[in-house]
């Protein structure tokens, strides 16, 4: 006859993996919402200048873009405009498509919902008191790490 383990000790109990994903959920949380929201003003091109609007991202969005998308936060320089240029104009960037737009919306969408929950995620992991502490060590260490990797050379 084939032996059981007890069931407070079985490595895949629900209530073991309901705090491995709170764990695991407290840890990755912070870059989970940066990459959410940095995804979504991504999506708008809100990181980009766009000069026939006379728009100009602040470098904050301009570095935040780079980290989300190089893992660095140095921009590339840009190089200063001084008039128009004497080449050839670039042709203008075509309409964008009924399609184009719904992903647009759908990727715009998903952004939002990750980070609402996460955060939710978040609220619900720390109504726990017993592993409060543990969850807001985890959240620490989230965010702390990957800024310290961002210094090392």
């Amino acid at each position: 006859m084939i032996e059981r383990p007890a069931q407070g000790r079985a490595l895949f109990h629900p209530a073991r993996l309901r705090t491995a994903h709170s764990y695991c959920g407290a840890l990755f949380a912070p870059a989970l919402l940066f990459f959410a929201v940095s995804g979504l003003w991504q999506v708008f091109d809100l990181h980009k200048p766009q000069p026939g609007r006379g728009f100009e991202p602040p470098q904050a969005l301009r570095s935040l873009s780079a980290l989300h998308k190089d893992q660095t936060l140095a921009t590339p320089a840009r190089p200063a405009r001084k008039g128009p240029s004497p080449g050839p104009k670039r042709p203008a960037p075509p309409a964008m498509g009924l399609g184009q737009a719904l992903l647009k919306a759908y990727a715009a969408a998903t952004s939002a919902v990750l980070a609402l929950v996460t955060c939710l995620g978040l609220y619900m992991a720390q109504r726990s008191p017993r592993d409060r502490m543990w969850i807001a060590g985890l959240f620490a260490l989230g965010l702390a790490a990957p800024m310290a990797l961002l210094f090392i050379r």
